[in-house]
């Protein structure tokens, strides 16, 4: 945590205002950031890179997503999924099947060797939990938990109204252009 005097001096003169050079969006991604390149330095003894890990947890959470959706997710385009996950099939830790419903897409489920390997993960992310809060109190631990919840809650309900919106905006363009 930042003394005062620290803060000060992060303070950034522009024309005639001063104003502090970061805000509540920029913390969090770079807070987000930082809290992904250790806990990645922490799960390279499992010989998995960070965007490995990330796909197997989401697998664990729902199996048998598809490429498009796990790329979604985890915000890397299709083709570093595609990559990632074969090499995760290399290593015998997923399979891929084509999915019923639409031949272009692939389904990704988890083997039981990745499964294992997901459940050690998990254990070492609680320990680096602890570890990551440890200079909070338990109430503070959880006011962080509650507020991040509600923000969370908000960020989805803008996520799906924007989604709606550009769908909404490319029926009018389709309809414009017949």
């Amino acid at each position: 945590m930042l003394t005062d005097e620290q803060n000060s001096s992060r303070k950034v003169e522009t024309g005639s205002s001063t104003h502090w050079p970061t805000d509540f969006g920029f913390d969090l991604a770079d807070t987000t950031r930082i809290f992904r390149k250790v806990f990645n330095l922490r799960v390279e003894q499992y010989g998995i890179t960070g965007p490995q890990w990330r796909i197997i947890a989401y697998l664990m959470r729902c199996d048998g997503m598809t490429q498009v959706e796990i790329a979604d997710e985890i915000e890397l385009d299709k083709a570093a999924i595609g990559r990632t996950i074969e090499r995760l099939e290399a290593r015998g830790l997923v399979r891929r099947e084509n999915c019923d419903k639409d031949r272009r897409a692939r389904r990704v489920y988890l083997k039981p060797e990745a499964v294992e390997l997901g459940n050690r993960i998990r254990q070492e992310a609680q320990e680096f939990y602890r570890d990551v809060l440890a200079a909070a109190t338990p109430a503070e631990e959880a006011k962080l938990s509650f507020i991040l919840g509600k923000v969370r809650g908000q960020l989805i309900e803008m996520l799906d109204s924007e989604r709606s919106k550009k769908s909404h905006a490319k029926r009018l363009t389709k309809i414009n252009q017949a």
